[in-house]
């Protein structure tokens, strides 16, 4: 039913507070190039003004560039039409390259490449293909271990686990997250809260039934580090910080424990009472993503009436009952024999 929906259709049965995410991210592109050029009129820090005017002319001659992509993965959760738009933008360089080198962005933060590939955009893109070689695979060491700047080993691994699930670079990545999960524990708070998150979500994409009682301690480990008011991180860290930590937390808690759990039930009330009158989180568009990626997981995003998924569910039964082996058998012998060898089948 969702495919059939659009964008304002999808929208109308989204919770208020996602509504007004949604339109504040939609707004932020808008008036992308407005701000951009109002920036540049009052900085007068030199290598600030140099960003800003790479920045600005990558984005005229494309419209969208590749650090865009976990916003335009919120509003792909609601089909909307910017998407397509940054869809066609991945096929230019500018997309991807400043001054020719790759975006810093992805050099930073190789999770990136997840959101794209979950939006479409994969191998058949000569440089996405380059991309994850140059910053996943060629940097993985002897022992499986990814390092990057931003969500390390985890983003890379899960890029993997999403990419060619069945490769030995992938089993690498796995192992060496799961036979470190101890040293992960121990990384400062705000950073152990994210790696063991994001791994445990990728574990979940890869195999969650061979690695159910790893994704079982990381849970158990996440619901002790929450706190009352039902975020995760220390009260001192920055903001954006403590809602991307509660994001990616209530993403794998809502898979493992359900919405309705305590946890992430007070997590979605701690995130509603954050957001601004102007539908924002911090009036900034990535700590606004965080906080729609937790909601939208935990339920209030997109909604599918329960008669629709019944009806699925109906359909997928009698699609596996006449998909299933038929039995004949010409041995001559007793029935008895017969009617065992049918049951043990």
């Amino acid at each position: 039913m969702l495919e059939r929906l659009t964008y304002e259709q999808l929208l109308e049965t989204c919770s208020k507070e996602v509504r007004m995410g949604i339109e504040f991210i939609e707004n932020h592109f808008i008036t992308r190039e407005e701000r951009l050029t109002k920036r540049l009129e009052e900085t007068s820090d030199y290598w600030l003004l140099r960003w800003l005017l790479k920045k600005r002319e990558r984005i005229l001659k494309t419209g969208y560039i590749c650090s865009d992509a976990e916003l335009m993965y919120v509003l792909n959760k609601v089909k909307h039409p910017l998407v397509n738009l940054f869809r066609k933008a991945a096929t230019l360089p500018e997309f991807w390259l400043e001054d020719g080198d790759y975006d810093p962005a992805l050099f930073d933060c190789p999770y990136l490449l997840w959101y794209l590939l979950k939006l479409g955009i994969g191998p058949e893109n000569e440089f996405f293909r380059d991309a994850v070689e140059v910053f996943i695979k060629s940097v993985q060491t002897v022992k499986g271990e990814i390092h990057c700047n931003e969500i390390y080993h985890v983003g890379p691994m899960r890029v993997l686990i999403a990419l060619e699930p069945q490769s030995k670079q992938t089993m690498m990545a796995v192992n060496f997250f799961v036979e470190n999960l101890e040293d992960f524990k121990n990384y400062p708070e705000w950073e152990a809260i994210r790696i063991l998150a994001i791994g445990g979500l990728g574990l979940w994409d890869f195999d969650y039934y061979r690695y159910r009682a790893t994704i079982d301690e990381i849970c158990e480990f996440l619901k002790q580090k929450q706190h009352d008011e039902g975020f995760w991180g220390s009260p001192k860290d920055p903001l954006i910080f403590i809602c991307e930590n509660t994001c990616y937390s209530v993403e794998l808690l809502v898979r493992h424990l359900g919405p309705a759990s305590p946890s992430v039930r007070k997590a979605v009330l701690w995130l509603k009472n954050q957001q601004d009158e102007n539908g924002s989180w911090l009036n900034d568009a990535q700590a606004t993503a965080y906080a729609l990626l937790a909601l939208i997981s935990a339920g209030e995003g997109p909604k599918v009436p329960i008669e629709h998924v019944s009806v699925k569910e109906e359909l997928r039964k009698q699609l596996a009952q006449r998909t299933k082996p038929q039995f004949v058998c010409t041995y001559p012998g007793p029935q008895e024999v017969v009617t065992e060898i049918k049951t043990t089948l």
